[in-house]
């Protein structure tokens, strides 16, 4: 199971060990289905896409939105729906109360992860409407796209919900978590294309949820 090492709470390390939602949720799906599962630490997300395909990973559980262009790659497992938030830096006046307020602004995001599409969605929608772009910036690990908010090389960040919040509040970050959540989508378990672990874990996902 390749799992990213950087998303917290979903999915992090901590003393050495993975730890959060995604990872308990994989153990609770195991011990459903009466089989181990390897956990394996992944530094960067979009790598964790090609190793499923490559065969490397039987599996990834690492918050992946499930979107069109994913599901022709890979198959899921459905988990839950989760927003996606928005952060700017304490001070910024900058403030965020729909997607129309994105437009002229720089939004940095996690490389490979569906915010890209999000985004760039909220930058046609401002060039339909006669206002500026939204300029998307990309970083390779979460760590970088929080530091360049605080630091001011972007001017907002977005991510899913629960992990923005989690990590100014867990990181003391001088950023502000705006109250406009855009678009919530599905979550789910990633797994090769025909693989034939899908119809298993999606038994065993109804089952942990009853």
């Amino acid at each position: 199971n390749g799992i990213y090492n950087d998303f917290a709470p979903q999915d992090f390390e901590e003393n050495g060990q993975l730890v959060g939602i995604q990872p308990d949720i994989v153990l609770a799906l195991s011990e459903v289905m009466g089989v181990k599962v390897n956990n394996v630490s992944v530094g960067t997300f979009d790598s964790l896409i090609p190793g499923l395909s490559s065969g490397r990973y039987d599996i990834s559980s690492a918050d992946f939105g499930v979107t069109k262009p994913r599901l022709g790659q890979v198959d899921f497992v459905s988990e839950f729906a989760v927003g996606t938030s928005f952060a700017t830096k304490n001070g910024s006046g900058i403030t965020i109360d729909s997607a129309s307020d994105l437009c002229g602004h720089t939004v940095g995001v996690l490389s490979g992860s569906y915010f890209i599409d999000q985004v760039n969605q909220a930058s046609a929608d401002c060039a339909k409407a006669g206002k500026p772009a939204v300029t998307l910036q990309t970083y390779q690990d979460d760590g970088a796209r929080l530091l360049a908010v605080a630091n001011g090389r972007s001017e907002a960040t977005a991510t899913t919900t629960d992990a923005m919040a989690y990590a100014i509040k867990s990181q003391s970050l001088p950023l502000t978590l705006q109250k406009f959540v855009y678009k919530p989508l599905e979550l789910g378990i990633a797994l090769k294309k025909g693989s034939s672990l899908g119809p298993a874990m999606q038994a065993a996902m109804k089952e942990i949820v009853s």
